[in-house]
């Protein structure tokens, strides 16, 4: 049972974590950025390059103390953010970068005198893991200050089909049906007390779980396009490009996030 209970207990953490980050982000009243959504979307992008193609330490962790910085100003919570990307990185990106220390897997130059750890191996392992938290910082510090809709509104200002972002759209709106599918599968798990013997029935009572709510979603993903049908659905979410003047503010943060992006790449 120990098993089960820390597997929920983690997982209802972190979704009550971004419900709690959600409702301080709406009391604290967000800045927005004075930009149109396109040119926010493109700031984004080619910081994202940047971020992508940089080969020194140094670099990433100046844009991370920018990030950060704006997320001060913007006013957005810097606790909630920062444990969130720590919390992915840790468990997406450490184990698997985490290998490449070894002087066994990277070769180069030893570290230290056993020879186990790898000058180059610990340099690569240090710029992977900043990269992906700058980049993890970078998307939700973006989805903080605009919000999906904004999101989504600037995607078709950028001419993206709209019908991608329709798909979109029902992704996400379905990763929160998912989520308190989960929660409350989770909570009556607890409320039955099941008591499995080993760690091997705990991960066939998670398996099985875990299929039931695929079940549950994919009967509700039905039923709620079916009724979306009756009501007239025709595959447009409504979400219209919004016509906004481009000013000096957005030509001035296009040509600065270039300058950025080119820095990564020296």
């Amino acid at each position: 049972m120990k098993y089960i209970n820390h597997t929920i207990r983690h997982f209802e953490r972190f979704w009550l974590l971004h419900h709690r980050a959600s409702q301080s982000a709406c009391s604290r009243q967000i800045r927005p950025l004075p930009w149109t959504s396109a040119t926010k979307l493109i700031v984004c992008i080619l910081l994202l390059a940047g971020i992508l193609i940089a080969r020194r330490l140094e670099y990433l962790i100046g844009i991370y103390a920018v990030l950060l910085t704006c997320a001060y100003t913007l006013r957005v919570p810097l606790k909630e953010l920062i444990r969130r990307n720590l919390v992915l990185v840790l468990i997406f990106v450490v184990p698997l970068s985490l290998p490449a220390i070894f002087v066994a897997i990277a070769g180069g130059t030893p570290l230290d005198s056993w020879g186990i750890i790898s000058v180059h191996g610990l340099q690569s392992f240090l710029i992977i893991s900043t990269r992906a938290l700058c980049a993890i910082s970078l998307v939700q510090l973006l989805i903080a200050t605009m919000g999906v809709p904004e999101i989504l509104r600037g995607l078709l200002q950028l001419r993206v089909p709209a019908s991608v972002v329709s798909l979109f759209s029902t992704m996400w709106s379905y990763l929160h049906v998912v989520g308190r599918e989960a929660h409350s599968m989770a909570l009556s798990l607890r409320a039955r007390t099941i008591s499995p013997t080993g760690i091997r029935r705990a991960h066939a009572i998670l398996g099985v779980q875990g299929s039931v709510l695929l079940q549950h979603c994919l009967h509700a993903a039905e039923a709620t396009h079916r009724a979306m049908l009756a009501r007239g659905f025709n595959g447009s979410y409504g979400v219209l490009p919004k016509r906004q003047p481009v000013g000096v503010g957005d030509v001035v943060a296009i040509a600065g996030a270039i300058m950025l992006g080119f820095l990564g790449y020296l």
